[in-house]
Formats: structure tokens, sequence, C-alpha cells
């Protein structure tokens, strides 16, 4: 038995030796195997006046599914109560936190803009995409820093991978509560790997900037959300979309892949998996392009916008997420494409909301 349900074991032993009658319950601690019959002789002996504590004592020292046999017996003879005390205890404890949200300012925002490139084609709406998104930050809560480049042309791929380093190492993420890197530039599919253009159309890939930011290399941000969204293609295939009935309403807000750490007894020192608490927000699939516009901006800034405006005092980032998906679904290009964000969540095991500085003031 794992030290968890050690744990709930002993803390209502006092309740279980009051409601549960040993005698009642002996044919199916036999039937399920709970003890060895050694131990069943030591509980059950008449003249030992300790039964009772030595039952729950054993019961701790049981295999890994000591626990759950015990509360599919409590269930099998009518302790209903007891056993839905055991399970809300497990589940509880299992169940998602909500994230600190409230150090002001709530996070560093850090966004960086490439507009003109070598030879692909310049990103003219970015000026929009730029006013929109510091706005929308600021009201969050976020200290916001926009990084547009020399004559806010953009970045290189050097300047971008120091910029973000530089980021990562900022001293000032020990005092807050999260970050945000929103990165809008051009975007490619490479050998299996996500890659941003600098506008000298060198690369970074983003398993190296994922690195920057692990446990090892940014440590002031353990346990932190930590929140990168890309404004990027990623490919040049085009979604072309499919015509159908529409009667399914329900929406699938994106392929999420999520990585929860193993729970087991803890040691000394808390110890994590390198990457955790990272929500990616892709503006597009795999191998596919980022639509946008030249007047209003990309799609994914505009949806996002619009509904973490009116929306985060009343729900959660993953919540307002397939709002932002439903949105962009409904979108068509003149070219009739379509567009699905993807989301990823690397060991997320708690719910991001916002406005919680003002909700506690």
């Amino acid at each position: 038995m794992d030290r968890k349900c050690r744990h709930i074991i002993t803390k209502f032993k006092h309740r279980l030796k009051e409601k549960v009658d040993l005698e009642n319950i002996k044919l199916e601690v036999e039937r399920r195997k709970l003890f060895t019959k050694v131990m069943l002789e030591d509980v059950y002996d008449s003249s030992n006046k300790d039964s009772e504590d030595l039952f729950y004592d054993l019961l701790c020292t049981r295999g890994p599914y000591a626990f759950f046999k015990f509360i599919n017996i409590l269930s099998e003879k009518g302790y209903n109560e007891e056993r839905h005390m055991l399970q809300t205890e497990y589940s509880t404890d299992y169940a998602p936190h909500v994230y600190k949200m409230s150090s002001k300012p709530v996070g560093l925002c850090l966004i960086i803009i490439n507009r003109e490139f070598v030879t692909l084609k310049t990103r003219v709406e970015s000026h929009i995409d730029k006013a929109a998104l510091e706005s929308l930050f600021e009201t969050l809560g976020y200290d916001v820093t926009v990084k547009e480049g020399f004559e806010k042309k953009g970045l290189t791929a050097k300047e971008i991978t120091y910029c973000l380093q530089e980021f990562s190492e900022n001293s000032r993420l020990e005092k807050v509560d999260s970050f945000v890197v929103y990165i809008l530039t051009h975007g490619n599919f490479i050998n299996n790997r996500d890659a941003l253009y600098g506008i000298d159309e060198n690369i970074v890939f983003l398993d190296d900037i994922y690195e920057m930011f692990n446990h090892q290399n940014c440590s002031n941000m353990v346990g932190k959300p930590k929140w990168f969204i890309f404004q990027a293609c990623r490919g040049g295939h085009e979604d072309v979309g499919y015509f159908g009935s529409g009667t399914n309403q329900s929406v699938d807000a994106s392929d999420v892949t999520v990585s929860f750490p193993e729970i087991d007894s803890k040691p000394p020192l808390a110890h994590y998996p390198s990457l955790t608490d990272t929500i990616v927000v892709h503006s597009t699939m795999p191998f596919q392009v980022s639509i946008k516009d030249d007047h209003k901006g990309s799609w994914l800034c505009q949806d996002l916008v619009e509904v973490f405006s009116i929306d985060y005092l009343r729900h959660d980032l993953e919540t307002m997420l397939k709002s932002v998906c439903k949105r962009m679904q409904e979108r068509t290009s003149k070219n009739l494409y379509k567009q699905t964000i993807h989301v990823e969540l690397f060991g997320v095991s708690g719910i991001v909301r916002f406005g919680q500085s003002k909700n506690l003031s």
C-alpha cells in the first residue's frame, strides 16, 4: 500500500473502528484474501483486545491493491458512508488544484513579432495583432514586453534565441505566478520538428525553446503555469474542411497531450519531471498553414482577444481555449479554407484562473 493510502486509513482509523464490525466483514476479508492466514488468525483471535487496531495496522502493510479491496468490502457489506468517506479522500487528493494567480503583476508576458523577411511574405497585419495583444495581456494582469527588433522589422533566429534565454533567466520570474510567451512569425515543420523563422530565415526549433524553460534552466517557474502561444504556419497544407450536416454541436477544443507525474512516496526534496505546468497553443495543426487577415489580424489573435476579454473573470483558461476553438472552426477563408488550433498540455495538473487578485481585493 502506498503512503497516500496508508495516510487515509490512519486518518480515519478511529471512525472505522467505531462503525465497521470486523465480524460482519470477516467472510469478505477471507474471500478477497486481504490478509494471510496467520494475519487472519491474529486479527480474529477472541483473546486479542486490540484486534481492531491490529486490523488497520496490518491493512496498511498489505500490497498496492489492499486499499481498493477494502473499499469493495465496505461496499459489499453496506458500509456506504465509510466507503464514500475513503473514496472522497482519495479522489480529492488527486483532483486538479487551482494555480495561484494573485501576484501583482500576475506574470511577465513576452511578445515577439516578426514582420519583414528576406524572401518570405511580409506579415503586414502584425501591428494590428500587437495592439490587441498588448491590451489583452495588460488586462489579464501581465507586465508586457514587446520585441520587434530594428525598425520594427523583427528578430533574427539568433536574436529570438537570445531574447528567450534572457527572459528565462529574468530574476523577476521568482516573484510572479506565471508567464506568457507569444511569438508571431513564419514557421514550418522540418524533420518532424516545429520550427520558427527569424527574419533572416534561419530557424529556431520549438523543442529548444521548451528546454530553455524546463525546471533545470528556469527554476523560478517550477510549479507555475507557463503559457506559450505560436502564431505561425507549421507546413504548407491548407485545410479544405468537409461539408457535413452540422448536427454535432459538441466541440473538442484541440488535440491535447497531457502527462501527469507519477505520485508515490515523496523524497525529502520534491522530484519533478523536466517540464510541467506548460500550456502550448499553436495557431494551426501540424503540416498546415496559419490563416490571417491583412486588415483585421491573425485569426487566432482575433478570437483569443475577443473571448478572453469577455470571459477571463468567469471562466478558466482551458474553457476559454475551447471557446476560441469553436469560434475558429466557424471561420472560413475567401478560398474556403479552415483552421483548427492545436493545444498541448505538458504536465498541467491544475486549473488556470485569471482575476484572482481582483476577486481578493
